[in-house]
């Protein structure tokens, strides 16, 4: 597996700024939020610890719909919600899972992802935007 830098920044970044919402967000959600925030930086950390191994990612991964499960539903969430369900979005990405599946998961439409391909330099998060925008669609 290569490494991908700028999609490992892409997910230090989500992480920022869900701390930084999280922090910014009313008293009372905050300490939901903190617990959130532990659950996929955990998650996070076991993707790190093997990163080439397809199956160490595959057992990551099959963890995150249940810990998106503990969210308020997407259209009703609050900024920081939001930004959790992007942060696992874009680290099930980097774990190799296809955008459409790791979207069903957000969505709540599957709980099975599955780490389809290993990572590859052609398939990166950052280079399969570049390719969907100048085919003029742009997704997850």
């Amino acid at each position: 597996m290569t490494e991908n830098a700028g999609h490992l920044d892409l997910l230090g970044d989500d992480a920022i700024m869900a701390v930084r919402l999280a922090i910014a967000a009313d008293p009372s959600s905050r300490v939901a939020h903190g617990a959130s925030l532990k659950r996929f930086a955990g998650l996070i950390e076991r993707l790190a610890e093997d990163p080439a191994s397809r199956s160490a990612r595959q057992g990551v991964v099959d963890d995150f719909p249940a810990a998106l499960s503990e969210l308020c539903p997407a259209r009703q969430c609050d900024p920081t919600v939001r930004m959790i369900r992007l942060l696992a979005l874009d680290a099930m990405l980097y774990a190799g899972v296809e955008p459409s599946a790791a979207q069903a998961v957000i969505d709540g439409a599957s709980d099975e992802p599955s780490v389809e391909r290993d990572q590859d330099p052609s398939t990166t998060l950052l280079r399969r935007v570049r390719r969907s925008m100048r085919r003029g669609r742009m997704g997850p």
